[in-house]
C-alpha cells in the first residue's frame, strides 16, 4: 500500500470516528438552545463499595445512594450543550433581563416544575411545526452518561492535586477563595469529550428523576427512570457552593420540586 492509499484509509477512518461538528449538534431557533448528540450507547452506574456517612463528620464518596454498580443502556438522545440561561428562559418564557450582565448565567430560583412549565412551552411552539421536536428533562441515567462522556469512571474520596488542577478546568466549585461565589457565565471553563460546558459545577441541574436513597435497586437495563410519586426530584452537578466531593459525575442530590434555590438550574433534552 502506497503512503497515498494509506492516507486515504487514515482519512476515511478519522472521518468515520469523528463525524462533523454540524451532524452532531443542533440549534432551537425558537430557543437559541444548542444540543449536542449522545449516541446509543452502554455503561456501568454506580459504584460497587460506598463510605459510610457518618453524623457530624464530612461524607467521603462515594455514598450509600451510589449503590449498587449496575449495567445501563441507553438510546440515542440530544442533550443541551449548555445549562439554560437566563436569556434563553426570557425568549421562551416572554421575560426581561433584570441584569443583562447576567443574562448569560445559568438560570436559577426556578422550581422543578418552573423548568416543566418552560419545556411545555417549548413543545407546545414546536408542535405547530413541521419537525414537532419534543423536549424533557435527562433522566439521572442520561445525565450521568453524558457527563462521564466515555471516560473511565474515577470514584475518589479526595482529589489528588492532578485531579484537582483537572477539574478546576472544567468545574467552578467551592473554594476557600471563592467563599462569597456566584454562578458564572456557562461555557467559561473547558467542556468535557463530548462538547458538553459545566457538567460539573456552576449550578446543579434538575433531572427527571424522582430521588429515592435505593433507587438504583429499581432501574431497569434499557433507559431507566424513577417517577415514583416522592417529593424529592434529583439534582445532579454540584454547583458553584459545593464542595469538590460533589463536583463528581456519580454524585447524587436532590431537591424539592417546588423550592426555587439559586444554586439550582437546568438543561434539557431533545427527543
Amino acid at each position: 500500500m502506497n503512503k497515498l492509499t494509506k492516507f486515504s484509509v487514515m482519512a476515511t477512518l478519522l472521518a468515520a470516528t469523528f463525524p462533523s461538528q454540524a451532524a452532531n449538534q443542533w440549534q432551537d431557533e425558537h430557543s437559541a438552545i444548542t444540543f449536542n448528540r449522545i449516541e446509543s450507547g452502554c455503561f456501568e452506574m454506580g459504584v460497587d463499595q460506598t463510605n459510610p456517612i457518618i453524623k457530624g463528620k464530612k461524607p467521603v464518596p462515594p455514598r450509600p445512594d451510589e449503590r449498587p454498580q449496575h449495567r445501563v443502556c441507553l438510546d440515542q438522545y440530544w442533550l443541551g450543550q449548555y445549562e439554560v440561561t437566563n436569556a434563553q428562559w426570557n425568549k421562551v418564557m416572554g421575560g426581561t433581563d433584570a441584569q443583562a450582565s447576567l443574562a448569560q448565567h445559568p438560570a436559577t430560583n426556578i422550581t422543578w416544575q418552573d423548568a416543566q412549565n418552560f419545556i411545555a412551552k417549548l413543545n407546545t411552539h414546536h408542535q405547530q411545526q413541521p419537525t414537532g421536536y419534543r423536549f424533557r428533562l435527562p433522566t439521572e441515567a442520561e445525565w450521568e452518561f453524558a457527563c462521564w462522556a466515555g471516560a473511565p469512571q474515577q470514584i475518589i474520596s479526595e482529589h489528588t492535586e492532578a485531579q484537582l488542577a483537572t477539574l478546576k478546568t472544567q468545574a467552578w466549585f467551592k473554594e476557600p477563595r471563592r467563599n462569597n461565589a456566584t454562578s458564572r457565565n456557562v461555557g467559561e471553563l473547558a467542556p468535557n469529550t463530548w462538547g458538553l460546558y459545566d457538567m460539573r459545577g456552576n449550578v446543579w441541574e434538575w433531572t427527571a428523576d424522582t430521588y429515592l436513597a435505593d433507587g438504583y435497586t429499581q432501574h431497569t437495563h434499557n433507559n431507566p427512570q424513577i417517577t415514583q410519586p416522592q417529593d424529592r426530584i434529583v439534582i445532579r452537578g454540584g454547583g458553584y457552593n459545593s464542595e469538590r466531593f460533589l463536583a463528581r459525575c456519580g454524585a447524587r442530590n436532590y431537591g424539592l420540586p417546588s423550592d426555587p434555590l439559586e444554586t439550582v438550574g437546568f438543561r434539557i433534552v431533545r427527543e
